[in-house]
């Protein structure tokens, strides 16, 4: 007997019940799932009332952070819209912290919660016993270390992005990546406010951050291989790349604010914002943020640009914390650790599921040996 076809209604319905990360893997299953996942993505995103939390500062409480719903969903871009809950409007901010801007998803803290709980249940109790430097189990602790970092380390989740203000005024400002545009103001405190945290001196406010389904998806694992990323607004990027290379530019900061506040735009070849934003970017050699010059720095020298928001050190440069340190000091200090990862690998490539040496901690009878 022939199964009965289910309908894409229902297959809509049925997957929205499902995780993020679920939904996005079944795509795969047939056409017909493959042509519907995003509106059961959709569905999802209302049903479970899930939303995108922008953090100034990796510490920032609720209260210091703006919450954003999904509104609306566009099938021919593939672009999903949010935009802040009524009671996460705008919020006082220390101005440094706008340089470390986190930006999560609300899903995503779930999956790294089951991730942290599986760790917690392998990691070593304390021991008594005096772990020499360069012996045997100190290599292995180094190891479990190393695993830890690389089964913790999600890149979406990890990264930061900076907002520079101008101290008095009120700027707009375009954050992004290859799957995800933010929009946002920074204007002064009022003044009345400054006598309640007179730290916070700027307000922040955002409009809308738009995102394609990889996006959302993409903190729910750390194997970045399996989650490929789909280009927003494809078809502005295609135009603006045949009129850089007609203006002779070769090469741009695909992020930076002006070229993102474009190519959300509906800009044509020939008026004035197109020409402006040519110019901006002949007289800037392209726009590079200092995140940006990083990133090319340590492609070109075949490492993932993803490297650099693993790294502590790298981030605090990157925001301008830790200025202790020059551009070629960074840079030389990420190669280098890559290397020693590498050569490390080599001989002895670290599992996720490496467990710490069997003598250093009896996980039978859970005391040390």
């Amino acid at each position: 007997m022939t199964p009965p076809v289910i309908s894409s209604d229902v297959v809509q319905i049925i997957l929205s019940h499902l995780p993020v990360r679920n939904i996005y893997a079944l795509r795969r299953v047939n056409r017909e799932w493959y042509s519907v996942f995003e509106h059961a993505l959709m569905l999802h995103l209302l049903e479970w009332q899930s939303q995108i939390i922008v953090k100034p500062g990796a510490n920032a409480t609720p209260a210091d952070s703006i919450a954003l719903t999904c509104v609306a969903y566009d099938p021919p871009s593939g672009v999903f819209t949010f935009k802040p809950t009524i009671k996460s409007q705008s919020i006082s901010c220390v101005p440094k912290y706008l340089r470390q801007l986190k930006i999560l998803f609300q899903e995503w803290d779930q999956e790294l919660e089951s991730l942290t709980q599986k760790i917690r249940r392998n990691e070593p109790g304390r021991s008594a016993e005096s772990v020499e430097p360069g012996s045997e189990i100190a290599q292995h602790l180094s190891n479990y270390a190393l695993a830890l970092l690389v089964e913790r380390y999600v890149d979406s989740s990890m990264k930061e992005y900076q907002i520079y203000e101008k101290p008095g005024e009120e700027t707009i400002t375009y954050l992004g990546d290859e799957d995800m545009i933010l929009k946002c103001y920074t204007r002064p405190v009022e003044a009345k406010l400054l006598s309640v945290n007179p730290e916070k001196t700027v307000a922040l406010e955002i409009e809308y951050m738009k995102v394609r389904s990889s996006w959302i998806v993409s903190g729910t694992s750390n194997q970045n291989a399996a989650i490929p990323r789909f280009q927003i607004y494809p078809e502005r990027y295609i135009l603006l790349s045949e009129l850089t290379a007609e203006a002779g530019i070769s090469d741009y900061n695909h992020y930076a604010s002006a070229v993102l506040q474009w190519v959300t735009s509906d800009h044509s070849k020939l008026d004035q914002e197109t020409t402006d934003l040519l110019q901006r970017l002949k007289d800037t050699k392209g726009d590079f943020t200092k995140s940006e010059k990083l990133a090319k720095e340590l492609e070109a020298r075949g490492i993932t640009r993803r490297c650099m928001w693993q790294h502590g050190f790298s981030r605090r440069f990157i925001s301008g914390l830790d200025n202790s340190m020059t551009f070629e000091q960074v840079l030389e200090r990420i190669v280098n650790s890559e290397k020693q990862l590498e050569n490390r690998d080599t001989n002895q490539k670290p599992m996720v599921t490496a467990k710490p040496p069997a003598r250093f901690f009896d996980w039978k009878f859970g005391k040390s040996s």
